[in-house]
């Protein structure tokens, strides 16, 4: 017989690794000192080893191992081709699951791209762009960064959430990310005044709007004729918070449902050095003939 030092050195591994084997019952000794507590090996144990190694680095459990340590080789080399037939079976699976999802995925940034761009289209207020301080020559400029702001968030939005691809459409859902971009494709700029969301099923209790719950008031204007008159005076934004800008605005600045509240996001990214945080921006009319501007914040 042989120390498990030897046996050890025999087969090529340590000393750990047989007190493993004996602890789970996968490879015991023939013989334990019941005064020194020592294990003993027969070399031809060390076959049994090499089962041992060689049926792990084919991903066999250690029940699976225990069981075929009983069986002849003939049955053994049958487990095998059964193991590869379920590695074979396995990886055809994962790779439909890889097709399915790069279509997914680029189905996906398409729909971002279109809504992106149906957005972008729409800007085409200049009046608005004069509200915050811009020029009409800086309308480009603005359509870029609205461009780059809104597909980013639309990107991180749908990769957190959970359920296939959405579109709220007025009172209408479509699902599924062929169907969204089949959908998208017979929108015009003009159906911004709709109510467009795009999202995940999760996303489609939303009524389309930014909603306030969970948000803290933590600046308000009133009585004011132009946005570019209190612009500097609005706290700085987090990137550790996420922001609602809400606005009930009299006729005369109201009537720019699109580029009115991306001016607003794009001016805050400019005003914050380019931080690109989560904001959401509503526009109603107001009912009262005043101006009236609040920023609500919340913790992500």
């Amino acid at each position: 017989m042989m120390t498990i030092k030897e046996f050890a050195k025999l087969c090529g591994c340590s000393t750990q690794t047989l007190r493993y084997y004996d602890r789970i019952h996968l490879l015991k000794p023939v013989k334990v000192d019941e005064w020194t507590g020592y294990r003993y090996y027969k070399k031809q144990q060390a076959i049994d080893f090499v089962k041992i190694k060689n049926l792990q680095l084919a991903d066999f459990s250690i029940d699976e191992i225990k069981h075929l340590l009983r069986m002849s080789d003939i049955e053994i080399a049958q487990a095998f081709e059964d193991k590869i037939t379920q590695q074979k079976e396995k990886l055809e699976k994962i790779q439909q699951i890889q097709k399915s999802y790069l279509k997914e995925k680029s189905t996906m940034e398409k729909a971002i791209q279109s809504i992106t761009e149906l957005i972008v289209q729409s800007m085409n207020d200049d009046s608005a762009l004069i509200e915050f301080g811009f020029q009409p020559e800086d309308g480009e400029k603005i359509r870029k960064m609205t461009r780059e702001y809104m597909f980013s968030k639309l990107k991180d939005g749908l990769e957190k959430g959970t359920g296939e691809l959405s579109l709220r459409v007025n009172e209408d859902v479509y699902t599924g990310a062929e169907e969204v971009n089949d959908v998208i494709a017979t929108l015009t700029s003009d159906d911004m005044g709709n109510t467009l969301l795009i999202g995940t099923e999760e996303d489609m209790n939303d009524q389309g709007e930014w909603s306030e719950e969970g948000f803290d008031v933590v600046w308000e204007k009133h009585h004011w004729n132009h946005m570019y008159e209190f612009l500097d005076e609005i706290p700085k934004l987090s990137e550790k918070k996420e922001y609602t800008f809400k606005f009930e605005l009299v006729s005369s600045l109201s009537n720019s449902e699109v580029t009115f509240p991306m001016c607003m996001i794009c001016a805050m990214v400019i005003r914050n050095d380019g931080l690109h945080a989560t904001m959401g921006c509503s526009v109603k009319d107001s009912k009262d003939g005043i101006n009236h501007f609040w920023m609500l914040e919340k913790d992500i």
